[in-house]
């Protein structure tokens, strides 16, 4: 079942994990620049709009556990692409202050009742060199 029909990409569709809703990238608005969208994974009503401007992970967005957050990467580069949630209700954002720059490859899981992030990095913020991409987690307990 067809549940876009808009111009441009619509790329890297994860379901949510109560299987209800579809989080996936699009250029719908500007073809050089990716949005994040939810839509009811049924194609029933409105795709919505979450975050302007997205860094694409090969894997799609991550859902936390409880399917109401999405944790994307922004393409902002003068912050040096920061890891952000994303109340999937409200749309709040909030940038994670995680410390570390050049993000990508991001998994969520809940590990012992907490809500875990594990993703790729440049380095350390205060780092002098960072030319590799090295491994971080992170437990994400301030959620929007």
């Amino acid at each position: 079942v067809q549940i876009t029909s808009w111009s441009g990409n619509q790329i890297h569709p994860v379901y949510s994990p109560t299987d209800t809703t579809i989080a996936f990238y699009a250029n719908r608005d500007d073809p050089h620049r990716f949005d994040l969208y939810t839509m009811a994974a049924s194609g029933s009503g409105e795709a919505k709009q979450l975050a302007t401007g997205v860094v694409v992970d090969a894997n799609g967005p991550a859902w936390t556990p409880d399917g109401k957050h999405l944790v994307v990467v922004l393409d902002d580069d003068d912050a040096f692409d920061p890891i952000a949630a994303i109340n999937v209700g409200s749309g709040a954002t909030k940038r994670l202050g995680l410390g570390t720059v050049g993000h990508g490859d991001l998994a969520v899981t809940n590990k012992d009742g907490q809500v875990w992030l594990a993703y790729v990095a440049q380095g350390k913020s205060s780092d002098a060199a960072r030319d590799f991409k090295r491994l971080f987690t992170a437990l994400l307990d301030e959620l929007p």
